[in-house]
């Protein structure tokens, strides 16, 4: 998470995004190895992403103040995710967790992306459990 606002406030964004947590996602071994287990095409969606994310709002000028805030749809994800780790009895929030939670999210850019390949695949149940990107 720290990550995700780190890489956005570096960027000038002034708002951190649900495609801006997915494109940090794809930088972990774990998530990568589960979305290519489902046949999804990391590097095309990296791309898609990151162009994306590049035309966020950004600061009118580097010497701008301003704080980066999350999107409701990032704060929705993450208060997704805790929700699935408390129904299972579990502690932690992992990769896993935040994925299947982006999944979820009707208006992200990055669950379509993601929805789309795997329905090409057939494998969005396989994507939507997210077990094996812990």
């Amino acid at each position: 998470m720290h990550r995700c606002f780190v890489s956005a406030r570096g960027a000038g964004h002034h708002f951190i995004t649900v495609e801006h947590m997915v494109l940090e996602m794809l930088r972990e071994a774990p998530v990568i190895r589960h979305l290519e287990s489902c046949a999804i095409d990391v590097d095309g969606l990296r791309k898609k992403l990151e162009e994306r994310v590049a035309g966020t709002s950004a600061a009118k000028s580097p010497m701008e103040d301003f704080d980066t805030q999350p999107t409701l749809d990032f704060q929705k994800v993450v208060e997704r995710a805790i929700l699935r780790v408390q129904k299972q009895k579990r502690n932690e929030v992992l990769l896993g967790d935040l994925l299947a939670a982006v999944l979820n999210q009707q208006d992200s850019l990055a669950a379509t992306l993601l929805l789309e390949e795997s329905a090409r695949s057939k494998t969005t149940e396989r994507l939507r459990k997210g077990d094996a990107a812990t």
